[in-house]
């Protein structure tokens, strides 16, 4: 039997009692990192309520002495310890030999299964997808037909949005929208460092009942030590050339993503245009419209300083750059020349608009 890794997450209970029970052979393979580990200890702790409590694990590499574990499997008797079998397979590519130790060793488990005399589970874990010809291997097919098999591929970007938003709610979190696309984009579709990165965020914030937004974010990271985009975000508004050009820098060089970098100063031109136009329409004063609708007053600041220096054309203008500048990063150009677009960015937003050419 196979199942996929996330729907398995989800419904452990209810295979608990239908899919699971009597079964001794699983496979836990795929790139996603977060629902491998996270279904290898649903099965560890599954194991456990059955009596299984010693755990012996082996890591497999291309010299590993396969005849450690045909000893272990063997140690059987009327007062035999359960005993759950840990394979961690730690080579990038299941080789020949590797196939045929997991052929022997899955028959002679059989064997014992047969003989109603066996008394161990075997968890095999591999990071990484199982190739066509491993497909077509004993070893393989008898986990599929007499065990459990449990795919733990890559999210497709709607599934991760949709787990995040699912997984911070259960952390008793109230993330905004825009938050939650931060986590998404900063994390590329990499689910472990995505529930890190939330785990985090729980850590420093004190009431569970408040909203975070992205200034909340902000705000939290920066009273606790943490350089992040949102410090990009406060410079640029400011109008803080070296500063902005010191941050970006630091991101850069700390390996943040230009996708993420580019992300906040795009967010940040996009607010000023929507203030500018919101204002325009109520036929209230830019300033006035700040102060009804910007609660945190370090942000009011730095967002009048911005609009005093750039209006609607400026901002149309450097959206526009930004958006080139996008498409570069995913033609994959040289990293090197849009970090120096970027630095152009930062100027041009920075500097007062009677100086953009």
């Amino acid at each position: 039997m196979q199942l996929d890794a996330l729907k398995f997450s989800e419904e452990y209970k209810n295979y608990t009692n239908q899919q699971l029970d009597n079964k001794f052979l699983y496979l836990i393979s795929g790139e996603e990192i977060y629902f491998l580990n996270k279904s290898k200890n649903l099965l560890l702790n599954y194991a456990k309520t059955k009596g299984f409590n010693q755990k012996i694990t082996f890591y497999i590499t291309n010299s590993f002495n396969w005849d450690e574990i045909f000893i272990e499997i063997q140690q059987q008797g009327l007062f035999a310890v359960n005993k759950l079998i840990d394979l961690q397979l730690e080579v990038k590519k299941i080789d020949n030999n590797i196939i045929n130790n997991l052929n022997k060793l899955i028959a002679s488990l059989n064997e014992l299964i047969k003989k109603n005399i066996n008394n161990n589970i075997l968890i095999i874990t591999y990071t990484g997808k199982i190739d066509a010809k491993n497909l077509k291997q004993a070893w393989y097919k008898n986990i599929k037909e007499s065990g459990l098999i449990i795919a733990a591929g890559s999210l497709y970007i709607n599934q991760f949005s949709a787990y995040i938003k699912r997984y911070s709610l259960e952390q008793n979190l109230k993330l905004s929208n825009d938050v939650l696309d931060y986590i998404i984009i900063k994390n590329h579709g990499n689910l472990l460092a995505a529930t890190q990165e939330i785990n985090k965020i729980k850590l420093l914030v004190a009431n569970d009942t408040v909203i975070i937004d992205l200034e909340y974010l902000s705000n939290i990271l920066e009273n606790n030590g943490i350089y992040s985009v949102f410090d990009l975000g406060n410079s640029l508004l400011k109008g803080n050339y070296i500063e902005s050009i010191r941050i970006f820098n630091n991101l850069a060089d700390n390996g943040v993503q230009l996708v993420l970098i580019l992300w906040i100063i795009t967010k940040e031109l996009r607010e000023l245009h929507e203030i500018i136009y919101n204002a325009s329409q109520s036929s209230i004063s830019i300033n006035k419209y700040i102060t009804q609708n910007i609660k945190w007053q370090s942000k009011k600041v730095n967002t009048q300083d911005a609009l005093n220096r750039i209006g609607v054309d400026d901002i149309n203008l450097i959206l526009n750059l930004a958006s080139q500048i996008d498409q570069k990063i995913k033609s994959y150009d040289s990293l090197n020349f849009i970090k120096h677009q970027i630095e152009k960015l930062i100027y041009k937003i920075c500097i007062n608009n009677n100086q953009i050419k």
